[in-house]
């Protein structure tokens, strides 16, 4: 899942949270996902980042909590 959030940040986005010294350094994925309030499998996450990916959709912001 990491690997695919990458791609659809791009690389830049995605190393100002999870490089070192970052706010997601070290970060391990549990399972349990939530987009706008919501829980969701990580087949609905694969979805939204092929639609990010593919310019379909657009992230307006990221919270990391």
């Amino acid at each position: 899942m990491l690997i695919a959030l990458q791609r659809a940040l791009g690389d830049d986005q995605y190393s100002a949270y999870f490089e070192s010294g970052n706010e997601l350094q070290g970060y391990n994925p549990t399972g349990q996902v939530e987009i706008n309030g919501v829980n969701v499998d990580e087949s609905s996450v694969s979805y939204l980042l092929n639609q990010i990916m593919s310019n379909t959709y657009q992230i307006r912001s990221i919270s990391v909590e």
